[in-house]
């Protein structure tokens, strides 16, 4: 076997529909079972999914590998063991709801097939992404740790991987020696949210080459919303989920081995430039409504992060200056406004998410309307 499609669901069997048709599609549709599997772990407490799972492979092709947990294990741990299921020389983390396209698919198998890989890097499913000639690199024969290093050198908008979980497609022997370094995946980092970016910084150390594609693995339109609720969260929420959890899941590999202090070093300063410009980004979420219900607590989380960076004198009080300028009941909201409606009503974007509308029907129904970090996974208030 040479790919694993590795696949973390919690409740949302219509998205599990659709991606088993999808996949039966471009894998057994191109007689691929020989190469590509699908391994499902599914925290659902209910049998809804694993006997929407067990109908479909009584009649498909495919190869499918499937897990209910007992009960919800959360996130870090139900991505680990969706990786740890993997069969294949090569393993793929990716979301219930981005699905393969099948030019990807094959463009992707003939990269694994026919060179020698130690990872592929997917800087389209980067905030920040690399800066390569065409839609493909290779970096071959590159020195030792130089691969991490060179993405723990992004700078921008985003760092290396505040974005989908499906960035890379490593190996598996290389995640199970990760897992075994740790005493067991997702160890240290159960609770941070991130727990597939220590083993991805594990990949990419030991990694002396490596693909880089500028291109999404999945056509943008298979991103829908309407399948199953909407997961949002407030703008305190987001400041944590990024400069709390993120920011703690990076000082545990510190801290465990898997990057170096120089290394981290380095991410704690590009970090800090995208906390600047993170801190004016939430802040163009929040429409009046927002400003009023939320100030307090986001504002609360910019001290913290403050206190992580150990700012002080002159320097403290021009960070506190700058939170205090952002947070002014100011219509910075409007700038987003702009820019929500002509994506959406221009440029006739489908996957734009109006936050605005959102986070007012948030505040209508008191959050029923939509999932929380909370309830999807049990150990995020660790």
């Amino acid at each position: 076997m040479l790919l694993s499609i590795c696949i973390p669901t919690y409740n949302r069997p219509a998205r599990m529909a659709r991606a088993l048709e999808r996949y039966e599609k471009v894998i057994a549709g191109n007689s691929l079972q020989g190469k590509v599997e699908l391994c499902i772990s599914d925290n659902t407490p209910t049998n809804e999914t694993r006997t929407l799972v067990e109908k479909f492979s009584k009649a498909s092709k495919l190869v499918i590998r499937y897990r209910q947990n007992k009960e919800n294990l959360g996130y870090d741990s139900n991505t680990m063991l969706a990786l740890g299921m993997a069969r294949g020389k090569y393993a793929h983390l990716v979301s219930d709801e981005d699905l393969y396209s099948e030019r990807r698919l094959l463009e992707l198998l003939g990269i694994l097939e026919n060179e020698q890989s130690d990872c592929i890097i997917l800087s389209g499913h980067l905030p920040t992404r690399l800066k390569i000639s065409g839609t493909t690199a290779r970096w071959n024969g590159m020195g030792e740790r130089e691969i991490l290093r060179r993405m723990l050198s992004l700078s921008g908008k985003g760092t290396i991987f505040l974005g989908l979980i499906s960035c890379m497609i490593i190996k598996s022997d290389v995640f199970a020696a990760y897992s075994k370094k740790i005493g067991g995946a997702p160890g240290i980092f159960l609770g941070t949210g991130y727990a597939p970016v220590p083993a991805y910084l594990y990949a990419l150390s030991q990694a002396k080459n490596a693909v880089v594609s500028s291109e999404l693995f999945r056509d943008k339109e298979d991103v829908s919303n309407t399948a199953a609720p909407l997961t949002i969260a407030l703008p305190h929420e987001l400041f944590r989920l990024m400069h709390v959890k993120y920011f703690g899941a990076m000082k545990l590999a510190r801290e465990a081995g898997i990057i170096t202090a120089d290394e981290h070093k380095l991410f704690l300063d590009r970090f800090f430039r995208f906390s600047i410009y993170n801190i004016l980004e939430i802040r163009l979420f929040m429409c009046p409504e927002i400003l009023r219900a939320d100030k307090a607590e986001t504002v609360k989380y910019a001290s913290v992060l403050a206190d992580d960076y150990s700012l002080s004198g002159a320097a403290r009080a021009l960070f506190s200056a700058y939170v205090w300028l952002v947070y002014l009941p100011l219509p910075y909201h409007w700038i987003y406004a702009a820019w929500a409606w002509y994506r959406i009503s221009v440029k006739k974007h489908k996957d734009v998410i109006d936050i605005h509308r959102a986070y007012r029907g948030m505040l209508s129904t008191k959050g029923q309307k939509f999932d929380t970090f909370a309830e999807r996974d049990p150990t995020w208030k660790k």
